[in-house]
């Protein structure tokens, strides 16, 4: 049993107390037993509450709420007012899109676990570029069952890794990337110049990627600052 490291509040009436729960059990084993172990990390899982004023203070929340507050956007993961993480994951919005809710909220889950500020960067091999650190965006557009529930395929330690040996390291979960610094077709990536700072986007954009590269967006009374950088 992991301990809890993400609370998951369901807003009433948007999903099946099955989907609930099904998607709770393999959010819990897909970060604790897939994630934490691919990353040397104790493991953590998530669990449910019935509202947000159950969650224990600070713990990082995921709420599930049927549409999503940024126009655009199926999901996202930012700072509340008092600079605790928080994610949102609009399961019709994604339902509308032709996107799976689950594995949208694994992606925000699994991203928010490793990059909760969105400040860290990997130096490219070309010694010009650093890389966004975000765990699934470059093979974002595969996934993998955990009991029966679609979860997002995510990169492995080595994936920043120049030295990585072709056919010895693996760089995703599923096997999919040969090379290190690379994506899948539907994969996506965020680069930032050393000299400039200039920030170059490589791939297809997620739509539940709505946060800021090398800061983090506040949500104020529900809503996203203002000037925050898509």
């Amino acid at each position: 049993m992991t301990e809890p490291g993400f609370a998951v509040v369901f807003i009433p009436g948007i999903c099946t107390s099955a989907e609930r729960s099904s998607w709770v059990k393999a959010w819990d084993l897909w970060l604790g037993r897939d994630v934490c172990a691919a990353y040397s990390s104790l493991p953590v899982g998530v669990r449910e509450y019935g509202d947000k004023a159950s969650v224990p203070a600070g713990m990082p929340t995921m709420i599930a709420d049927a549409r999503s507050d940024v126009p655009g956007a199926l999901a996202y993961h930012s700072l509340d007012t008092d600079g605790h993480v928080i994610a949102l994951l609009g399961v019709q919005t994604c339902r509308d899109d032709g996107a799976d809710p689950a594995a949208a909220g694994a992606h925000e889950l699994g991203e928010a676990f490793r990059n909760p500020y969105v400040n860290k960067w990997v130096d490219m091999p070309d010694g010009l570029w650093s890389m966004s650190q975000e765990l699934c965006d470059p093979v974002q557009d595969l996934m993998y069952q955990v009991n029966g529930v679609n979860m997002s395929n995510f990169v492995l330690p080595d994936y920043w890794n120049p030295d990585a040996v072709l056919g010895v390291d693996k760089l995703d979960y599923m096997g999919a990337l040969t090379l290190p610094f690379t994506r899948t077709p539907g994969g996506y990536f965020v680069k930032r110049r050393h000299a400039t700072g200039e920030i170059q986007e490589i791939g297809v954009r997620p739509k539940h990627k709505r946060h800021a590269h090398g800061r983090v967006s506040r949500i104020v009374a529900g809503h996203r600052a203002p000037g925050v950088v898509l």
